[in-house]
């Protein structure tokens, strides 16, 4: 049995040598550990090829593209060339607790009818994140389920939107090769891997936390942004989430999967909602938000919130 870990890395001097710690002290080692670094301006490269040299580790590898592909590129291409029979998705920023690769690997044994095990995880939530973000992360770790159980992670009106992080996936090496061809720039690596699971019902939760979660304002997924490029982000990410949703409902037309007309119906009502948002962010007039309310349960609530503020002329 063999494990790999992928790391995308981008300029992440400050926090990258605390990661590579957290997996170097894990009780159940890698096979390789591969690192894909793109074209970062900072010391991130320095400190991998350091900490590789002083730890001497010799399975692990750094590679530096020769251009800056993107975040969700670099990573996705990295993991492809990953050989092991689970893969861990690992990011630049945060801190894995010691047992995370032994538990969710024992996991993954038991359990072959599992693609794709994500865990839990502890918010680090930095001052510097705006109040939405702070707001956001509180309750999510609030009422997140810590029982220890592993649950399928089931297929809703609102299952186009990842609410797993990406470094907390163990991806089984086959399913990643089943479904390689399908993705696109436009999609998140996780967010691709959250919908390929989930509507083939092989997408399962590890209620338990496996790390620490570093959110600042300069994450990737943050809701900071300057005032100017905050709506024309949201229309933009709103037309992406539809061409998702395009996408999938052209993989259910061919695939054979659990509840398939259920599931068409959700992606179809998902495109209306989006299609709502689109306009309502381009004009914002009272009779489009009564349209995206109507949809709203299509939605993360936090897209919905940003949406009521905007009407309200507060975002």
């Amino acid at each position: 049995m063999k494990i790999s870990c992928v790391i995308a890395t981008y300029n992440g001097e400050k926090y990258i040598a605390e990661q590579l710690e957290s997996l170097f002290y894990q009780t159940r080692q890698f096979e390789e550990v591969l690192i894909f670094d793109d074209c970062s301006t900072d010391l991130t490269v320095k400190i991998v090829k350091q900490f590789i040299r002083e730890k001497h580790l010799n399975n692990w590898f750094i590679s530096v593209n020769e251009i800056n592909k993107g975040f969700s590129k670099n990573f996705f291409e990295g993991l492809q060339k990953a050989t092991g029979d689970f893969i861990f998705l690992c990011d630049q920023d945060d801190i894995w607790y010691k047992d995370k690769v032994q538990r969710m690997t024992d996991i993954m044994l038991d359990q072959p009818q599992i693609n794709i095990l994500s865990g839990g995880y502890k918010p680090l939530v930095s001052k510097s994140m705006d109040s939405l973000s702070k707001i956001y992360y509180f309750f999510n770790n609030k009422f997140s389920k810590k029982d220890k159980k592993v649950v399928l992670q089931r297929f809703k009106k609102n299952s186009v939107y990842t609410t797993r992080p990406g470094w907390t996936y163990c991806v089984r090496k086959e399913f990643l090769d089943s479904c390689k061809n399908l993705y696109h720039n436009y999609s998140s690596h996780d967010g691709f891997f959250w919908r390929y699971g989930m509507i083939n019902d092989s997408f399962y939760n590890f209620n338990c936390e496996t790390g620490q979660f570093r959110r600042t304002s300069n994450s990737a997924s943050s809701f900071s942004n300057s005032k100017e490029n905050k709506v024309r982000r949201e229309i933009e990410l709103s037309k992406n989430y539809r061409q998702i949703c395009l996408d999938m409902l052209k993989y259910l037309s061919t695939t054979d999967v659990p509840r398939k007309r259920y599931k068409q119906k959700i992606y179809i009502k998902t495109i209306k909602y989006l299609e709502a948002r689109i306009i309502f962010l381009e004009n914002r007039s009272m009779k489009n938000f009564i349209k995206v309310s109507i949809f709203s349960g299509y939605t993360r609530k936090v897209w919905y919130a940003k949406d009521c503020l905007n009407m309200l002329g507060k975002l």
